[in-house]
Order: C-alpha cells, then sequence, then structure tokens
C-alpha cells in the first residue's frame, strides 16, 4: 500500500513538472481592443412618477383609525 502511494506521488508530480516546463513554447497575438462609438447620454433622467387612481364604486373610509393598546382596540 505505501510503495503503491509513493508511485503514485511520483508520477503524478513527474507528469506535472513534464506539463508546466515542456519545450514548445506558445506565441499569441493579442489585438488592441476596438474603441466603442456608441454614443450614450450622460444628462438627468425625469424622475419616474407613480400615480394611483382608485375608481371603486363602494368606497367605506373610516374617520378615526383603530389604535391598538394592551390588548384592546379603541375607537
Amino acid at each position: 500500500m505505501r510503495s503503491f502511494l509513493l508511485k503514485l506521488l511520483l508520477v503524478t508530480l513527474l507528469t506535472g513538472l513534464l506539463a508546466g516546463c515542456s519545450a514548445i513554447k506558445y506565441k499569441f497575438t493579442i489585438n488592441e481592443p476596438i474603441v466603442s462609438n456608441m454614443g450614450y447620454d450622460t444628462g438627468q433622467k425625469k424622475p419616474v412618477v407613480l400615480k394611483i387612481v382608485d375608481q371603486r364604486t363602494n368606497k367605506v373610509f373610516h374617520n378615526k383609525l383603530a389604535t391598538l393598546t394592551a390588548g384592546r382596540s379603541t375607537w
């Protein structure tokens, strides 16, 4: 068991060294990035306004709000 682990470690190290120290040199050509010609607006945007209209016909509103004090409601 111990010799198997030693051989596995040796093979792993040898493979790593050969892969990392290969004699083949790679060359890549990297082109300059192209500058964008897109325009964009830097001005102030108008605020979004939300308008809610209540169109119910059977509206019932209370004059006083119910407040809960110590477990009881008072009107």
